[in-house]
């Protein structure tokens, strides 16, 4: 199979080390070297992988002996620029909340940059440089999600106005780049403020601004709803660009659908994504495609067809069938209980377009628990399979790198 070209040449890696305080390195990876040339190359490549390890023995509570050995360094160039968070450059004054800072890609080179003040600017890779934009309407809490929805293709405003008023966040055929959603889902005080909101271009002299939008229904209902505090919740953008999107939350129990053109919530149903924080759609495939939400197969990817729940919205159907399409790494034995050699402690996952995404996995060391100290990267392509191989789709592994993080925590982009 000829190789697909990728929408997301380059990924966008942002390091805060251990003991700086708030200060975020940027730096960039080349996600080309995550895949073979071809599909074919990449099968015959894990087939070979699988022979080899065939013999060799693998002891329990090193799950990563063999993965490691064959993994390459991951290339990381050099290092772009530093930003500080405003908020965080007023500690040990003011309380200073990592997790509490935005950080979103949009518009192909461009990151949102907003501090737990909700203090905002867009740092520009190409050009290298922060462009300020407005404050969010409010701050939010460290169970937010942010996630950009294309609106190329579309008129009028908040969608991808133009105007004669030139615009530096723009896309280079002139119209607006790609509007940003945050939803922040801490529930308690930050439902009563702005607690979702979207960056769109207005056209004009007004630009760029911030938009509050209905909060969910499950926050508007109760406070203290069924999703903890400060996690991530399961969620999805289906669709975009001329049509309108529909974004999927779940909370525990139920699931909701933001419709973005009339900007309104309805009920999917009485059930749960299976993924763990967000999924990616693929519309060549018409699924989206996540990491599983299920402790007992960590590594899992499933497809989730949400087609059907976007057309049966609100009917209390059955949840639509998650399909297992394979695992981005080997995890080896089941780990011992008394020594686990790597603990997984975050991951992410980042759609390069055409059915190729990224996932990132995140290790502390059993010795050194509170320090992220592995990241490896793994190129998965999502293909047409036979009838009944995962319900016609595969998952083809292609390359994993790693990169030892010396106690830095990292974000992808």
């Amino acid at each position: 199979m000829a190789p697909r070209k990728l929408g997301i040449r380059y990924l966008h890696l942002l390091s805060r080390g251990y003991f700086e305080h708030g200060l975020y390195s940027l730096r960039h990876m080349d996600a080309s070297t995550l895949f073979y040339p071809s599909t074919s190359k990449a099968k015959a490549a894990a087939a070979a992988a699988t022979a080899a390890a065939a013999g060799r023995k693998r002891e329990v509570g090193a799950p990563f002996d063999f993965a490691l050995a064959a993994m390459e360094p991951a290339r990381l160039l050099k290092q772009v620029i530093n930003y500080r968070p405003l908020a965080a450059a007023g500690w040990p004054y003011y309380p200073y909340c990592p997790s509490s800072e935005v950080f979103a890609r949009f518009g192909g080179g461009k990151i949102l940059c907003a501090d737990a003040a909700g203090l905002a600017a867009v740092y520009d890779a190409e050009e290298q440089s922060f462009v300020p934009i407005p404050a969010m309407n409010s701050p939010k809490g460290s169970g937010h999600v942010a996630f950009s929805v294309s609106s190329r293709g579309t008129s009028g405003a908040g969608v991808g106005a133009s105007s004669g008023y030139a615009d530096v966040l723009s896309a280079g055929n002139g119209k607006s780049a790609d509007s940003i959603y945050v939803l922040d889902t801490s529930g308690g005080e930050f439902r009563k403020a702005s607690c979702f909101e979207v960056l769109a271009y207005d056209g004009g002299r007004e630009g760029w601004r911030w938009r509050a939008l209905p909060p969910p229904p499950f926050l508007q209902q109760d406070p203290y709803y069924d999703v903890a505090r400060a996690a991530t919740p399961a969620y999805a953008v289906v669709g975009g660009g001329a049509a309108a999107a529909r974004v999927f939350v779940s909370t525990a129990a139920a699931t909701y659908a933001f419709d973005t053109a009339a900007r309104e919530w309805s009920k999917a149903g009485d059930w749960a994504l299976p993924f763990a924080g967000r999924a990616e759609h693929v519309p060549e495939l018409g699924v989206c495609v996540g990491l599983t939400s299920d402790n007992d197969n960590p590594y899992g990817i499933l497809a989730v067809d949400l087609g059907g729940a976007v057309a049966a919205a609100g009917d209390g159907s059955a949840p639509p069938a998650a399909l297992h399409v394979g695992m981005d790494l080997d995890p080896g034995p089941e780990q011992g209980e008394d020594d686990p050699e790597w603990s997984l402690e975050d991951q992410a996952l980042v759609s390069l377009g055409s059915g190729r995404l990224c996932v990132a996995r995140f290790f502390n060391h059993y010795y050194d628990r509170y320090t992220s100290a592995l990241a490896v990267f793994t190129g998965v392509e999502v293909v047409p399979g036979q009838a009944g191989d995962h319900g016609g789709l595969s998952l083809i592994r292609h390359k994993s790198q790693c990169i030892f993080t010396e106690g830095a925590t990292l974000r992808v982009l």
